[in-house]
């Protein structure tokens, strides 16, 4: 019985090891790039430019990332799901990327902020777009919730002994 829940849960966890490798090092590579951006280019409006082409290029690596570690796991635990589970499983993916949408209607603003940053010597507009990047982290507790509820329910269909 132990062997068999070993190998379901294989697949998953390996993906998701090696998903996070690959999000360290893109995170890593994002600091020299802006600060090269910053010290290569004095002009403000191409300074701002500059840094939303890295910022998108690297939302949408992250993006990417995102969506393949929460389909690992939805994975995770799929095969020992009950129907309420899976339920739960996907409609925790499914927030997780709506969650992306206001992500992305940020990173629209942050050119703006900078050439206002960059133009006036006040960071206050920076300051502000970051307060609202806290605040949506602040509502990545939902899917998270979620997923919480449906791991909790695969616990409890284990101890039971519904899983064979």
């Amino acid at each position: 019985m132990a062997r068999g829940i070993q190998d379901t849960f294989y697949w998953p966890r390996r993906y998701t090891q090696i998903s996070l490798i690959v999000l360290f090092f893109v995170g890593a590579s994002l600091g020299p790039d802006i600060q090269s951006a910053f010290q290569t280019t004095t002009d403000p409006a191409a300074l701002s430019a500059r840094v939303s082409n890295i910022f998108y290029s690297y939302l949408v690596a992250v993006t990417v990332l995102g969506i393949i570690l929460g389909l690992s796991t939805v994975v995770f635990t799929y095969a020992i799901q009950d129907r309420v589970g899976k339920i739960l499983l996907w409609f925790s993916f499914s927030l997780g990327i709506l969650l992306l949408i206001p992500v992305f209607l940020l990173g629209s603003q942050l050119s703006q902020a900078v050439y206002q940053a960059t133009t006036s010597s006040d960071p206050s507009p920076l300051y502000a777009l970051i307060g609202q990047a806290q605040a949506l982290r602040l509502l990545g507790i939902i899917p998270a919730i979620f997923y919480a509820l449906a791991y909790l329910n695969a616990r409890s269909r284990i101890t039971s002994g519904d899983v064979p």
